[in-house]
């Protein structure tokens, strides 16, 4: 009975982290629900379905898709540009050619014989890439890019 609830204890936990997008965008809207009722009707239920538009201001861009990951500002001889970058973490799959390997073996009768065989090393690494970016002008959206990695 204590290893069944154990493990259900340990499921839940497991399991409460993992937010959809809407649970997510439903979290910052109830965290700055002031601001959130500000918008017209329509505009809040095109937020809540996680669609962000060109004109859209930053609390909206923020209540879609969060906090960015890198922020970073373009200034140019048309104005400043305050640019909002969003990362995901990516998998890169590295399959390097295979390693001979030698290595000792004791025989029966004492004798020392090189076996070989051949090694294979585990390629798989993670790095940062941008997903999406956001570009402000005057705090309104202007640019929404998303980025295939395909």
């Amino acid at each position: 009975m204590r290893t069944l609830l154990l493990t259900l204890l340990g499921a839940a936990l497991l399991f409460a982290g993992c937010l959809s997008d809407r649970d997510r965008i439903r979290k910052r809207i109830d965290s700055k629900p002031e601001i959130f009722q500000q918008y017209p009707e329509a505009e809040r239920q095109r937020l809540e379905r996680g669609e962000l538009h060109v004109g859209d201001d930053k609390n909206a861009a923020w209540f879609v898709y969060g906090s960015p990951s890198q922020t970073s500002t373009r200034t140019t001889a048309a104005g400043k540009t305050e640019i909002w970058v969003y990362t995901v973490q990516a998998v890169q799959n590295n399959f390097p050619e295979p390693r001979l390997v030698s290595y000792p073996v004791r025989t029966s009768t004492g004798r020392t014989v090189y076996l070989n065989d051949y090694y294979y090393m585990d390629g798989t690494t993670y790095a940062e890439v941008e997903a999406l970016r956001i570009e402000f002008q005057n705090d309104r959206v202007t640019v929404i890019e998303a980025v295939d990695h395909n």
